[in-house]
């Protein structure tokens, strides 16, 4: 009966893993283990971000629809109607409309009007950092991707993520049975 140390290629195993050259071999063998993770790894990181992205967008768009919803819910009464039209510098008949002008040091009551107040509300609320319009929407939406960390952006380039521009969602449903018919 032969012992497992007559094989000639038990032997040479037995000399790689446990030799001097060990730290090659198990050197050898992690690299290949990371080659063989590196496409699931980089599919999951990519399926991840694009998630995070998406839904940081998703979160801008519902925030911007919310302020629409509130904007066209304020003008559904008749007191919303009015303040819309003083702030396009409509007034009421029988009212003057007083326009204030100067640096604003100054604090004249007499020459204060609801005018006056109701556009200084307007803009303090434009400047508090809310979505008005679709263009800053957009903008707001592509400076998610620009946004990340360090250290995500490192990552980004680790598996080669580019952001979420031109990806599809592609459905296996009733499309590929329309296509197959044409």
């Amino acid at each position: 009966m032969k012992y497992a140390n007559d094989n000639r290629v038990v032997r040479a195993i037995y000399a790689i893993t446990t030799g001097p050259q060990r730290v090659l071999f198990y050197a050898v063998v992690a690299c290949a283990l990371l080659a063989y993770a590196y496409g699931p790894v980089r599919d999951l990181y990519v399926s991840y971000r694009t998630g995070d992205i998406l839904a940081k967008q998703e979160a801008i768009q519902q925030e911007y629809k919310d302020g629409l919803e509130t904007e066209v819910e304020s003008y559904l009464s008749e007191q919303g109607i009015e303040e819309a039209a003083r702030k396009q510098g409509m007034v009421m008949p029988g009212e003057r409309s007083i326009t204030v002008t100067g640096d604003g040091s100054s604090t004249d009551s007499s020459s204060r009007d609801s005018t006056s107040s109701s556009s200084a509300d307007a803009a303090s609320s434009s400047d508090s950092g809310a979505l008005t319009t679709a263009s800053q929407v957009e903008a707001a939406e592509q400076q998610v991707y620009a946004d990340a960390p360090w250290y995500v952006k490192a990552l980004d380039r680790v598996f080669f993520f580019s952001g979420v521009e031109g990806q599809a969602v592609v459905s296996a449903g009733d499309a590929s049975t329309s296509s197959s018919s044409s």
